[in-house]
């Protein structure tokens, strides 16, 4: 199982650069409510369709307390930000150790 991301208006920007044509996928009508996956395509073996099956189980069991976290989450980072903003790191000094790996020409003329 994986997943993709493709931004549709930038394919057709791509392929306008490019001169070429790309038909980007209808895509599909969702119902309202719980979680739900549709095949397009060949259709797929039911032992296949088990892992995404359970996703979307846990998903829809659990809706309430992914949202809950993951709100949480999203003003545990928002905090952070402002106090990253309002308190900015100071910058840390630096030691620099460097040296020579070749010896340097010589400055006092080339021989022939």
């Amino acid at each position: 199982m994986s997943w993709g991301n493709v931004e549709l208006d930038r394919m057709v920007d791509l392929a306008d650069e490019n001169v070429s044509q790309y038909d980007a996928p209808p895509l599909p009508e969702f119902a309202l409510g719980k979680a739900s996956f549709q095949i397009i395509g060949p259709k797929a073996a039911a032992e296949d369709l088990v892992p995404i099956q359970a996703l979307h189980d846990l998903y829809n069991e659990h809706f309430d307390r992914l949202k809950l976290a993951f709100e949480g989450r999203e003003r545990a980072r928002l905090q952070q930000e402002a106090e990253l903003k309002a308190n900015p790191p100071k910058p840390k000094n630096i030691t620099l150790n460097y040296w020579r790996t070749e010896t340097p020409a010589s400055t006092t003329g080339g021989s022939k």
